[in-house]
């Protein structure tokens, strides 16, 4: 937009035009249309505002994520030393087969001084994984979750450091310091690195591994007691085992273990002469199990009949 050139005052002798007239009512009228805001312009043909600034370039500053992996050169120190972000949230940020997992016992994490937790000087010349590890209590559960530092990268089956009932490794960061990647040619625009040296950061953040949550397995344990007759009896024992926990008993009950003849089922019924006859099965058990079966007859007199 062009600004109102000054309105020119006239000479002596110079003819009042309508044009200068007009020109001069412009002038005059702009006064009662200010700036709508301060460096803007206003003028008998309109408003002018400036080019907006551009913003600021670059990322923004972010707070790290859990498991980030950082490499820091302590104050007179020669040496680079690895470190990873573990702040202490209230809350677990690893969730294993469907449940919060929490750090290991013997997992440091931050504290209210810092959230950086060493792991180890730098091991130079080859390339080293950062994991995420699931600890496994005495007796074998999953209770916990810890970070190694290794040279040998983890495989699930035979070789290298898995087994095939082994819980997955989290690849969280690689790093290899030993200078492997290429040099670019001077004069040439490919400054990117290889990748193939420095720190890379694989996964961080609110970790989920381990597949579906996993339910509840129920069984039964049973114990005989010693004894005869109505003394000797059968414990059982309902189990109950909580996903990745340990076995807790749920109810028991005791069944009688009867040694003896007994009758099983009543075969006939019937009357030969003068005698009543009733045979019968018996069936063999010791200590509450059927070990055989025989058949067995009893007679009555039968003396009196009346109609």
């Amino acid at each position: 937009m062009v600004i109102s050139p000054a309105v020119p005052a006239p000479k002596p002798g110079d003819p009042i035009t309508a044009k200068w007239a007009s020109d001069l009512a412009a002038a005059v009228n702009s006064c009662a249309n200010p700036a709508d805001r301060v460096g803007e312009v206003s003028t008998p043909f309109g408003k002018a505002s400036p080019a907006p600034g551009l913003p600021m370039l670059g990322a923004a500053a972010r707070m790290p994520q859990p498991f980030d992996v950082a490499l820091f050169r302590d104050e007179g120190e020669s040496a680079d030393t690895l470190y990873i972000w573990l702040p202490d949230l209230g809350a677990d940020y690893v969730v294993y087969k469907g449940k919060p997992l929490p750090a290991a016992p013997g997992q440091t994490i931050g504290d209210a001084n810092t959230a950086w937790v060493e792991i180890g000087s730098i091991a130079s010349g080859a390339a080293h994984y950062i994991y995420l590890v699931p600890h496994k209590s005495s007796g074998g559960t999953i209770d916990g979750w810890e970070i190694a530092d290794t040279a040998t990268a983890w495989s699930p089956s035979g070789g290298g450091t898995g087994t095939g009932d082994e819980p997955p490794h989290v690849l969280l960061a690689y790093y290899n310091i030993a200078a492997d990647g290429s040099v670019p040619a001077a004069g040439t625009d490919d400054k990117f690195p290889s990748g193939q040296n420095g720190l890379v950061q694989c996964r961080h953040g609110t970790i989920v591994f381990g597949g579906d949550s996993c339910q509840d397995s129920y069984g039964l344990d049973c114990a005989e007691t010693g004894g005869t007759g109505t003394e000797a009896t059968l414990d059982i024992t309902l189990t109950r085992t909580p996903c990745d926990g340990e076995p807790e008993n749920v109810d028991t009950c005791s069944v009688p273990l009867l040694t003896g003849d007994f009758i099983s089922s009543l075969d006939g019924f019937y009357v030969q002469g003068s005698y009543l006859y009733l045979s019968y099965t018996v069936s063999e058990i010791v200590r509450g199990r059927k070990t055989g079966t025989h058949n067995a007859t009893v007679a009555c007199p039968v003396t009196t009949c009346e109609d």
